[in-house]
């Protein structure tokens, strides 16, 4: 299965031209966008419209490499663990809103595309020696709800939560879990 990707990459890109892509998607694009020997590729990734003049990933960047990400996996069990976790965001977005997705100061959708958040969370995890996956979820779930029990008002984007810059809130929800509780707070009124 794993052919059937390699094909699909390289009938669009060369070889270098995918890892120098799929590095800059990760944000690790310091080395290559200093070091002479990738000028040549990195102008081929702006002619065919895959990064921008600032060194971003375009459109047709981003939509390339979540179309391989959907093809077939290279590992598949992180990758379904965070389409899982994706998924049951979204599940709990829907069972608090009846909407698949917010969008903050009407434009900045509350809960980015599953790609983005796997690539954050990696690097979270990486960063942080994150170890327990089911804590993560709890955490970003909770953050789901303390986020829909405030309105959507003066709250971060699920992405920017996991990782702004250099700073990360999940990480310090995460490592205070055990203080935290659901916002949402259900009727426990006893009718008689």
């Amino acid at each position: 299965m794993i052919y059937k990707k390699l094909n699909k990459i390289l009938d669009s890109l060369t070889a270098l031209e995918y890892l120098v892509l799929l590095n800059i998607s990760n944000n690790f694009d310091e080395d290559i966008l200093n070091d002479t020997k990738y000028i040549e590729t990195l102008e081929s990734l702006r002619l065919k419209d895959y990064i921008s003049l600032n060194n971003k990933l375009t459109l047709k960047g981003k939509d390339f490499l979540e179309e391989l990400d959907k093809s077939e996996p290279l590992n598949k069990e992180s990758g379904d663990v965070f389409e899982k976790l994706h998924s049951n965001l979204q599940q709990k977005m829907i069972k608090l809103t009846k909407q698949k997705q917010v969008y903050l100061q009407g434009k900045y959708p509350f809960l980015g595309n599953s790609r983005d958040l796997k690539l954050r969370l990696q690097k979270v995890i990486k960063k942080y020696n994150l170890t327990d996956f089911e804590k993560i979820e709890k955490v970003l779930t909770l953050y789901v709800e303390k986020c829909y029990a405030n309105r959507f008002e003066m709250v971060s984007t699920v992405d920017y939560y996991i990782l702004k810059g250099e700073f990360s809130k999940l990480v310090t929800d995460y490592e205070n879990y055990d203080d935290m509780k659901s916002p949402v707070k259900k009727d426990t009124t006893i009718n008689l």
